[in-house]
């Protein structure tokens, strides 16, 4: 498993703040707060699925089936973001696992949504590519009198041409 960087961690952080609304807005503070202090990083393990049986941090962003907030250290648990501040300023802790829960199925409905758009943008280019080699394989055909050649190309150029 690939130990992740303090920049793995804060990109990992600025990006679920900026791309994510929170369940529990003021949750936020909570990630300020780590991203105050590479001591506090350093601690942090970050995982893809929520354990509760050990030091976790569970923010959820909305339309997510978890818990909006959670903090579990040293054996307590907390439920509201001041009383985990405090307990995460004032508790002695060797390790927190993090858990940044988003709704996956919206989140890959966008990632489909994106590919499809740039995957429209290049078969848009290939066919151009298509047509510009087309038209110049029909000035062959031309230039050697090929009849039956110029006739098959102008064809496709045409339904080439019907498909942009």
């Amino acid at each position: 498993m690939k130990k992740n960087t303090l920049t793995d961690k804060r990109n990992l952080i600025h990006w679920f703040l900026d791309s994510q609304r929170l369940a529990m807005p003021n949750a936020e503070k909570v990630l300020r707060f780590l991203l105050g202090s590479d001591n506090l990083l350093k601690k942090i393990r970050l995982v893809q699925e929520a354990v509760i049986t050990d030091n976790l941090l569970l923010i959820s962003s909305r339309a997510t089936q978890l818990q909006p907030f959670l903090l579990k250290i040293n054996g307590q648990k907390f439920y509201e973001v001041d009383a985990a501040l405090e307990a995460l300023a004032n508790e002695e802790w060797e390790y927190l696992y993090l858990h940044l829960a988003i709704n996956k199925t919206l989140f890959c409905q966008h990632c489909v949504i994106r590919n499809n758009e740039e995957n429209k943008k290049t078969e848009k280019r290939r066919k151009q590519l298509i047509r510009q080699m087309l038209l110049q394989m029909i000035d062959q055909a031309l230039d050697f009198r090929d009849q039956r050649a110029f006739e098959v190309l102008t064809k496709k150029l045409k339904e080439t041409e019907a498909e942009l």
